[in-house]
């Protein structure tokens, strides 16, 4: 009787001990699932605010377009470009401030 008992005790401490392995297990990998969440959500926040930043500068740009055709004019080309080339810097910029 004792031996069974012993070999039923010894069991019983073993699943114990599985049991606790897996309950450490879950805890870590729910913490993990928390972080990355979080992470997720400061990522989707972060585009959501370069989207608004690209469209602003975007929205900022001359429209070329508001008198029909547009003649060759290289002035207006230099323009375009430069103000172009502000909104890409810009959105660098505000990125690079956003995640530092």
């Amino acid at each position: 009787m004792r031996r069974v008992s012993e070999v039923s005790t010894r069991e019983i401490e073993n699943l114990i001990g599985e049991l606790r392995v897996l309950r450490e297990k879950l805890e870590i990998d729910y913490d993990r699932l928390q972080n990355d969440f979080a992470d997720y959500a400061e990522l989707s926040q972060v585009v959501m605010q370069l989207t608004a930043i690209i469209s602003d500068s975007v929205n900022s740009l001359p429209s070329l377009l508001d008198n029909g055709p547009i003649p060759y004019a290289p002035d207006r080309v230099v323009e375009f470009a430069a103000v172009a080339l502000m909104a890409v810097l810009v959105s660098i910029t505000a990125y690079a401030g956003i995640l530092f």
